[in-house]
């Protein structure tokens, strides 16, 4: 497995991600009109919101 993150020199934004799986499976992902410091809801990250009421929460920081 290969991961490559590559960087603009002028801004420090990453500009594209390179991947290639033990398979030679390979997938690049550009950035384009990346937004930083940009506002976030305060419900973003909600549970509630982002899986159903019937799914299991696993801490693995409490498991030895």
């Amino acid at each position: 497995m290969e991961l490559k993150l590559y960087i603009d020199k002028a801004s420090h934004l990453p500009e594209k991600i390179w991947y290639q799986d033990p398979n030679d499976a390979h997938m690049t992902l550009r950035m384009k009109k990346i937004e930083t410091d940009a506002a976030l809801s305060d419900t973003l990250f909600d549970r509630g919101k982002l899986f159903p009421a019937d799914a299991e929460t696993i801490d693995r920081r409490t498991m030895p």
